[in-house]
């Protein structure tokens, strides 16, 4: 109802769920009556094991696809703040699209903070180095960038990508990830380049 109340044209989904008879982005596409939906599964669900998660943009117009961007996986240990040893391996990446000469970008990143890593210091910002590396190499201006970057400011993470394109974060500045414990977060963004303007 919230998304229909939008009116959006194109909506970009993070942990989206995916398996070979259904696939979630699909069935709420149908609901709105969007005709395009582009599924990319990418790794295994750890909330229902039927299904693999994935990222989803769903859309009223016909988006041209660019590429589909892996990130690198860490290579440091990942351990739950109860010192489990995180066993499977979740892997991230971005969505590329384009639609009449600017780019439509979906994404999900790993939540370094809760294995206890940071991605602006020690071996998360080597991680982040790789990432932002394969963002400039695909991304460019004009662009629309959606996501759970699992970090409250990618402009820190990602200083060098953010600067060059000039992104501006369109949603406003508030928790977007409240939780159980009081971890209130902000890790979801709509980063855009200048020639877009916010209109609420």
């Amino acid at each position: 109802e919230q998304l229909a109340s939008i009116g959006a044209d194109v909506i970009c989904i993070q942990e989206t769920h995916i398996n070979n008879s259904r696939s979630i982005a699909k069935e709420i596409a149908a609901q709105l009556n969007f005709d395009f939906v582009y599924d990319v599964d990418v790794s295994p669900s750890h909330i229902d094991g039927k299904f693999r998660l994935g990222n989803s943009i769903i859309s009223k117009i016909a988006l041209e696809h660019v590429t589909d961007a892996y990130y690198p996986y860490p290579e440091f240990e990942l351990r739950f703040p109860n010192g489990s040893l995180a066993k499977s391996r979740h892997d991230k990446m971005v969505q590329v699209y384009e639609y009449e000469g600017f780019m439509v970008c979906n994404t999900q990143m790993l939540p370094l903070e809760l294995f206890g890593h940071s991605y602006v210091e020690g071996e998360g910002k080597k991680l982040a180095n790789e990432i932002e590396s394969i963002l400039i190499k695909n991304l460019s201006s004009p662009l629309i960038f959606c996501g759970d970057f699992n970090y409250n400011n990618p402009s820190e993470a990602y200083p060098i990508f953010v600067n060059k394109l000039g992104l501006k974060d369109t949603l406003p500045d508030g928790v977007t990830r409240p939780n159980l414990k009081g971890r209130n977060a902000s890790p979801d963004h709509i980063l855009v380049t200048e020639q877009f303007t916010c209109v609420t």
